[in-house]
């Protein structure tokens, strides 16, 4: 259903889908890290 979108690119899985919200996880790693180690802002977007 993901397949070739942010979304499989970014590794995000969702855990629970409510009425009115989404619930999951993402990693942190290389594809969502800045060079100093911090998750980069732009992938809580996509989350």
């Amino acid at each position: 259903m993901n397949e070739n979108t942010i979304v499989s690119h970014l590794d995000i899985k969702v855990t629970n889908i409510g009425k009115d919200f989404l619930e999951g996880i993402m990693p942190v790693n290389n594809k969502t890290k800045q060079l100093h180690g911090i998750i980069a802002w732009w992938c809580f977007c996509w989350f």
